[in-house]
């Protein structure tokens, strides 16, 4: 009884026989392996993180990342402006107020190391003061991980520094309606467009001040 075969092997000890002509099969077999090399190298590239996002591919969900984090702008950007005027007006160099943005970026922190800096603390109370402040930041990332292993050191490297209370919100939100690729590209175009508003508010804050 012969075994009809299309593109596999016949098991041991029975006939082969194909519907296809043997040039046709070998066509067919050699495009099938090409695909699945292709494939895998695909799934190497991603699982090993070289293409997490694409600001071209991935345009339309940067955009809606950053068109999500719009609302929370309302109240982070007043805030900033006040950090601003606070750093302008405090007993320390403008470009120390201003460079806590970029080196602490967490509201709250930013405010308390300040002020403490403006009345002379001890150095080790500032730093104390704003690891205790920012402690919530670590359950964040808890939060996080899941969504971020497996990508290159980088991703969690810029990712994890942009972390702050909104961009968590907007970033978990994409995480759990779309697919992981996209996702990242969501959480990328919110957390950016929030820290350079955040950096420009104080900016302006500092020099109105």
């Amino acid at each position: 009884n012969p075994t009809v075969s299309h593109l596999g092997r016949p098991p041991p000890g029975l006939q082969e026989f194909s519907i296809f002509p043997p040039s046709l099969w070998a066509a067919q077999a050699g495009t099938l392996v090409h695909e699945s090399e292709q494939s895998r190298r695909l799934a190497s590239r991603i699982h090993s993180g070289e293409a997490v996002i694409s600001l071209s591919a991935d345009r339309r969900d940067v955009v809606a990342g950053a068109r999500a984090m719009v609302p929370w702008l309302a109240g982070i950007v007043p805030f900033g402006l006040v950090i601003g005027v606070s750093a302008a007006q405090a007993d320390i160099p403008a470009l120390a107020g201003w460079l806590t943005g970029p080196l602490i970026y967490a509201g709250s922190a930013q405010a308390a190391t300040i002020g403490m800096l403006g009345v002379g603390a001890a150095p080790v109370v500032v730093v104390a003061s704003a690891l205790i402040i920012n402690i919530r930041l670590i359950f964040y990332s808890a939060t996080m991980a899941r969504y971020w292993r497996d990508t290159p050191w980088w991703w969690r490297l810029v990712a994890a520094y942009l972390l702050v209370d909104p961009s968590c919100a907007v970033g978990l939100n994409g995480y759990r309606r779309l697919s992981r690729r996209r996702a990242h590209a969501h959480y990328f175009g919110g957390a950016v467009l929030l820290w350079v508003c955040w950096l420009a508010a104080i900016g302006v804050g500092a020099t109105v001040g």
